[in-house]
């Protein structure tokens, strides 16, 4: 019997809308954010330490090769990267993936404009002294070359903001071709080391914008991948069921086979909707207890399974990683066992007696014995399996080699989630009798909102 949702028979891939619902990856501003602030703390060194100085432009690279042959290499890459813009282009718009085109021309037209605004600024900025020699080459042409080069970076952003995964071979012929033309313009003495290295990070920051601007949209369900996926593992699936998204904004399925009931989790690369809480929770210092921002897919399904792993091998109940399985470029699938369990927020405040709170308490001791943190215990994350063994879920969040101050902040999380239901007295004296007082007397100084997971 079917479960609701996907029958396994709707096996074919699902391709990329045209046009959807826009996903935005924080990490592209991030990364638009720092690349401005890095241009302009350069600027502001070169400013510094430049001032009233002249600093001689290394005249031996002129004489590397002669101009005919250097005019010849330039046109040939150019041309290269013209064409292949075409051709990528072309290819996605034959494929129909309209928002990626429009992001890289974005990005290129965006780099473009932006170094010639830059540049007219620069000039504007310093009319009465020319600007230091270190950005400015001997042979500057126009407002588009001297000081950044306008065209190198529409180049490198275009090729930055379009994936070209699937085709290595065009993506390294165009990185060829902007390579040829950085090191031409740079022999002739248009433009300068320093000018060519904030080239390339006014590009980098202008993909990342367009990147976040456009956003890209938003895939439907891999469920023909997901079922091969699983087939190759040896399950036969009868039925998925969306299970909608998790805290980290990753999809989650319940899977059902002929004799069991399988979790899965899809990591995908732009689902990052996480970063941003992980993020204010490091600024806030709610979140000491979780590991670094993982923003690559490949370390996030790896420090998820880790954290299963080390919970099992040091006792705990969890439920056990079963495969891992790569659906495609930038989707991974984790599949776990199905654990039935009733978390602590369904359970009525009647059965939560002494005896039960002390089991939930040395759960967490067995954790923090093996220094495994669990960083986010709520209500939601604490409950039971139908045999009655406490079971710590959402242990995405965690850490292994904890150090003490990443267990007391778990002793204070828990002891708050329990004194919510039954009180500050019973919670702390079942703190007391398991963990023992000086472990819970440690755990008082992060009683705090601070100290605090952001569900609790």
């Amino acid at each position: 019997m079917n479960s609701a949702g996907v029958s396994p028979d709707q096996g074919a891939d699902e391709r990329l809308p045209a046009l959807g619902p826009t996903a935005r990856r924080p990490v592209d501003l991030l990364m638009a954010s720092a690349g401005v602030l890095a241009i302009a703390a350069v600027l502001i060194a070169v400013r510094l330490t430049t001032d009233g100085q002249e600093t001689a432009y290394p005249a031996e690279l002129r004489t590397l090769l002669p101009p005919s042959v250097l005019a010849l290499v330039a046109g040939v890459a150019n041309l290269t990267v013209i064409v292949l813009v075409a051709v990528t282009a072309v290819e996605r718009l034959l494929r129909r993936e309209f928002r990626q085109i429009v992001r890289a021309l974005a990005a290129a037209a965006f780099g473009y404009g932006l170094v010639g605004a830059a540049n007219a600024t620069a000039y504007a900025l310093t009319p009465a002294e020319p600007l230091p020699d270190v950005l400015v080459g001997p042979e500057a042409q126009s407002l588009f070359t001297s000081p950044l080069h306008a065209y190198l970076a529409a180049a490198v952003a275009y090729v930055r903001a379009l994936p070209l995964g699937h085709m290595p071979r065009v993506r390294a012929a165009m990185w060829g071709g902007v390579a040829l033309t950085s090191a031409s313009v740079l022999l002739a003495g248009v433009t300068t080391p320093l000018s060519l290295l904030l080239t390339v990070l006014a590009a980098w920051t202008c993909a990342a914008a367009a990147a976040y601007a456009v956003g890209m949209s938003r895939p439907v369900p891999a469920t023909g991948r997901l079922i091969r996926e699983l087939r190759r593992f040896g399950w036969e699936p009868l039925g998925l069921t969306p299970l909608g998204g998790d805290a980290e904004g990753n999809q989650r399925y319940a899977v059902d086979t002929a004799d069991r009931r399988l979790d899965v989790v899809l990591f995908r690369s732009e689902d990052t909707s996480g970063v941003w809480k992980r993020l204010l929770g490091a600024v806030m210092l709610r979140g000491p207890v979780a590991p670094s921002v993982l923003l690559g897919v490949q370390r996030r399904v790896e420090h998820a399974a880790l954290m299963d792993f080390a919970a099992r091998a040091a006792g705990a109940a969890g439920p056990r990683v079963l495969g891992i399985g790569e659906l495609g470029l930038g989707t991974v699938a984790l599949v776990t066992e199905h654990v039935p369990l009733r978390t602590l927020d369904a359970t009525p405040t009647a059965e939560l007696t002494d005896e039960a709170l002390d089991e939930v308490f040395a759960e967490l001791a067995l954790l923090h014995r093996n220094r495994i943190a669990h960083g986010n215990l709520n209500g939601a994350t604490v409950g039971r399996r139908l045999n009655g063994r406490v079971v710590f879920a959402g242990l995405v969040n965690g850490a292994v080699a904890a150090s003490p101050i990443k267990t007391s902040l778990d002793v204070a999380a828990l002891m708050t989630v329990l004194a919510l239901r039954v009180g500050e007295r019973r919670a702390v004296e079942s703190a007391i009798r398991v963990l023992g007082r000086e472990t819970a007397a440690a755990a008082l100084p992060f009683l705090q909102p601070a100290g605090m997971p952001f569900a609790v």
